[in-house]
């Protein structure tokens, strides 16, 4: 991560910790509403099909992230269009992915403890 990059992640987090709201709840109810965002997602529906990327469907289509990078260095190619149900399921085994991590690195812990 270059200087840049640090700085405007700084700014950020101020920006968020100003807004008194968690990153999850700012990113939902100020960042999904940026016009960043906006034009970001009318991009992608220009060069892309409103449809499932997954299953196919042209039913309530989002525009997930694939990469979440830092918010603001977003391209265009680090997004997939999905329906809702396809994007919760995404959204699902990222999450438990996560917490096997965080287990797998607790289970480490313990053994490094015991071998001592």
């Amino acid at each position: 991560m270059n200087k840049e990059t640090t700085s405007a992640e700084e700014k950020l987090n101020e920006e968020i910790k100003k807004s008194g709201l968690s990153k999850r709840k700012w990113y939902r109810r100020i960042y999904l509403k940026s016009d960043h965002w906006k034009t970001l997602r009318e991009i992608f529906f220009i060069t892309h099909a409103k449809k499932c990327r997954k299953c196919g469907s042209k039913n309530k289509i989002d525009v997930h992230h694939i990469n979440y990078k830092f918010i603001y260095d977003v391209l265009v190619s680090d997004l997939e269009a999905l329906c809702r149900t396809c994007h919760k399921k995404e959204h699902w085994k990222e999450k438990a992915k996560k917490k096997t991590k965080r287990l797998i690195k607790k289970l480490q812990k313990i053994c490094q403890t015991r071998m001592k």
